[in-house]
């Protein structure tokens, strides 16, 4: 080969290299990093808007949680917007070392998939995890939207709101918050924010919980199609927990109600005793 050909040759892959294979990239979608069941994002049940997600990268897969109910059925669709070969996966947070469920569509690559999860088994946390079926199925255009639906019961509302430090006001993540109504969600990192749609309405308890809080118990109602907007101010299991709560005892004004659940003698009111709980569990005497 001489030098001309040679030079021509080298020009065209340098032309592949910058302009041709860049084409077939892709950027991260706003869910990123979603790629392990630790790092899945919550998906808001019966939601009216979409997530849309795409993969990035042939090896790309995304991940989401929610909240299921013993006899409750659910359905997560993936709907194809792009050209991906689409497969969802769904496992039980109690057992994390096979899929619970898989939906393929067969003789479809392009299909939208839609896994239908009748009857769950039990109350927990679920993960569903989307991913290409191969590395062939990946061209750079491969977004898609995901939702997750649950219908059930005449005129249901909406339940929502923001969960926060009663002490600082710093929004709290990943609490979880659960009605006696077989509804749940995750409240989000970022800004606190949790949503229950397609709630029943009338009355109803509410309970939500996370690492460093005390729980919080809540007894509420829900108008026929209404919605609730219901803030929830945990009480953290802190010293500055406990300060707070010397503080509703000497009758100083709190701006915000807080949430918090009666647990140490029952009689329903706040009181040394709760700051006694809370101080041996900063001992680690509890």
């Amino acid at each position: 080969m001489n030098l001309r050909k040679l030079g021509i040759k080298l020009f065209f892959l340098f032309l592949i290299h910058v302009f041709i294979i860049p084409a077939f990239a892709a950027s991260e979608d706003s869910y990123e990093q979603d790629n392990t069941f630790q790092e899945a994002k919550k998906i808001i049940i019966n939601d009216t808007s979409v997530q849309t997600h795409n993969f990035h990268k042939a090896d790309d897969e995304d991940w989401i949680k929610f909240i299921g109910f013993a006899g409750k059925s659910y359905t997560i669709k993936a709907v194809n917007i792009g050209s991906s070969d689409m497969v969802i996966e769904l496992y039980d947070a109690k057992d994390m070392s096979a899929p619970y469920l898989v939906q393929d569509t067969l003789g479809n690559e392009l299909a939208d998939e839609e896994l239908d999860f009748n009857n769950c088994p039990h109350d927990g946390t679920w993960f569903a995890r989307i991913k290409l079926y191969d590395s062939n199925s990946f061209s750079g255009n491969n977004d898609y939207e995901l939702r997750n639906s649950l219908q059930e019961g005449p005129k249901p509302g909406t339940v929502q709101g923001i969960v926060r430090n009663s002490v600082t006001g710093k929004f709290i993540g990943e609490a979880v918050i659960i009605t006696d109504k077989q509804r749940g969600d995750f409240s989000d990192p970022d800004d606190g924010s949790y949503r229950m749609m397609v709630h029943p309405s009338g009355e109803f308890e509410l309970t939500s919980e996370v690492d460093g809080y005390e729980p919080c118990l809540s007894l509420d109602f829900l108008e026929d199609g209404g919605v609730l907007d219901k803030n929830l101010n945990m009480i953290p299991a802190d010293l500055g927990g406990v300060l707070f709560i010397l503080k509703i005892m000497a009758g100083y004004s709190i701006p915000e109600p807080f949430c918090w659940k009666d647990r140490e003698n029952g009689d329903g009111k706040m009181g040394m005793d709760d700051a006694v709980y809370i101080l041996q569990k900063v001992a680690g005497l509890r």
